[in-house]
């Protein structure tokens, strides 16, 4: 399907090549080609673009540790963090070794814990297809909140249910396994590849992406390695560790993310630097283009490109 997906405007318009993002725009906003709506997206972005050419001209790898206001170092964490999050939420400890714990620490028996497995595969499918009709209407903020406190209740209930030993408290941990998968898919499955996306700046996003990723591997090693380990030592008391670990979550979140969710990648550049510049006391240099001076600013440097296209 890649070879029939459009390129990003963004991306057409640092190649100088504004007519085909002029008709990528119209496309995502599905309005027609002249309408006002489309100069403006249009607009904004090339205001943004020569914003960031300007600042790429001045500044180095270095510049990435500064405490400036598009905030770049702060985005790469956050963005990280969503996977680091995912990792250490648990998914991997359940999703790897499934079978085994239902051998192991519930005592069944080596086809029931397949069919289960099973199951709960097609459970973590099915909730996962759910996330895609409002990933973007309840957004990805609230989603990394809710869908961690509910893991956290999950893997509580997991650790209460094997601790107490029981044919019935078995069954509760195994409930409350499926449930951990259907609130996963339903939130964490999807923010954690979206956010690093969204969040980072233009000149960053390719780094942030490989940052993120890379997090995202480094921790599932840790935890796959762990996890027969410490099952074996400490039993359902392992679980205990995964549900603290998504509760603890829950602050980092509600303090330090940022809602991506209905804005475009400019304007994600200016929540950042409003936050930077309430921080500091100063006034911020919107980068929307609202003066007719910049508006005829903005126009010069199209007319530029256009040139260039033809």
């Amino acid at each position: 399907m890649v070879p029939f997906l459009p390129e990003s405007p963004r991306w057409l318009i640092t190649k100088r090549k504004s007519s085909e993002s002029r008709k990528v725009i119209a496309r995502l906003l599905e309005m027609p080609l002249d309408s006002d709506e489309v100069a403006r997206v249009e607009m904004d972005i090339l205001a943004h673009v020569r914003h960031e050419e300007a600042l790429k001209a001045e500044t180095t790898w270095r510049d990435l540790f500064k405490n400036d206001e598009l905030q770049n170092l702060k985005r790469i964490i956050l963005g990280a963090g969503t996977q680091y999050f995912q990792q250490f939420g648990g998914i991997n400890v359940i999703l790897y070794y499934l079978p085994v714990l239902f051998q192991n620490s519930i005592g069944l028996s080596d086809t029931m814990s397949l069919i289960l497995t099973g199951c709960n595969t097609i459970n973590l499918f099915l909730a996962t297809f759910a996330a895609t009709f409002y990933v973007d209407t309840f957004g990805r903020k609230k989603m990394m909140f809710y869908g961690y406190l509910a893991q956290g209740i999950c893997y509580t209930m997991v650790a209460i249910g094997l601790g107490v030993g029981t044919k019935k408290s078995q069954i509760l941990s195994i409930s409350f396994i499926f449930l951990y998968y259907t609130c996963f898919g339903m939130t964490n499955c999807t923010t954690a590849w979206v956010y690093p996306a969204e969040v980072n700046s233009q000149r960053y996003r390719n780094l942030g992406a490989a940052v993120a990723t890379a997090t995202n591997w480094i921790s599932n090693y840790i935890v796959v390695l762990i996890t027969p380990i410490g099952i074996s030592n400490i039993a359902w008391r392992f679980y205990i560790i995964f549900a603290v670990f998504n509760f603890s979550f829950l602050p980092l979140i509600y303090l330090f993310y940022v809602e991506t969710a209905r804005f475009t990648l400019e304007e994600i550049d200016e929540i950042f630097e409003e936050q930077y510049h309430k921080r500091k006391g100063t006034t911020s240099l919107r980068r929307a283009v609202e003066s007719p001076a910049e508006k005829e600013d903005v126009k010069i440097v199209e007319n530029k490109f256009e040139a260039v296209d033809a």
